[in-house]
């Protein structure tokens, strides 16, 4: 899986963002999501919710010291997280990760391609994700709801469960298998997991010695 760069081309494409770090543009950028505003091709479908209920949990605290080399973050576990917004958006064509960013409208940092547009769909509730904070379906604003309910209402099979897994491994550094593992079982991938081990223990010796 190659690093991201401006040139990334993709349909799929996520964006986080602040609410408190955009202020009065806030409202500008999520119109602008409309394909009539004529930023994403016709027909191009959004998805976006506010995350206002997210608490650190103990594994972001261990992925957190994984990235500062030991060093400890200034909240604890269960406390809130800030609120932000997630925004998917499938694009009708391809576009590079420049121009998805002009097209959301903020900087790069906050803009990576989507592997898995159901996943990362789901993800927008947590359908997935059972130890976090439980979303409703009625919040996400779309323009799509036919493919929100459906994406919803189908389970994972192995190519998601796979892709989920291989996501975890590169954006994350993951080196430990007893990280992915516990990953795996968060994430209703422990089937998988045990299905490929040997297969995800090489990948992640490879992502090391690169």
């Amino acid at each position: 899986m190659k690093k991201e760069t401006e040139l990334t081309e993709g349909k799929n494409w996520t964006c986080e963002i602040y609410p408190d770090d955009y202020g009065d543009s806030l409202e500008y950028i999520l119109h602008r999501l409309d394909p009539k505003e004529g930023f994403w091709s016709e027909g191009a479908q959004f998805w976006y919710i506010l995350h206002d209920s997210d608490k650190y949990s103990e594994d972001d605290l261990e992925v957190y010291k994984l990235k500062h080399n030991g060093e400890l973050p200034s909240w604890k576990p269960d406390e809130l997280k800030k609120p932000h917004i997630h925004i998917v958006v499938h694009n009708s064509s391809n576009c590079i990760k420049r121009n998805a960013v002009r097209k959301f409208g903020v900087t790069e940092n906050y803009v990576r391609k989507v592997g898995n547009l159901k996943q990362m769909v789901r993800y927008l509730v947590h359908r997935d994700n059972p130890e976090k904070f439980q979303y409703t379906e009625d919040q996400v604003i779309t323009n799509a709801s036919d493919k929100l309910d459906s994406f919803l209402k189908e389970e994972m099979d192995v190519t998601d469960k796979a892709r989920l897994l291989l996501e975890f491994i590169y954006s994350e550094n993951c080196d430990s298998l007893s990280s992915l593992a516990n990953y795996a079982i968060n994430n209703k991938c422990w089937d998988e997991l045990r299905r490929g081990q040997h297969i995800y223990t090489q990948l992640m010796i490879e992502r090391k010695k690169r």
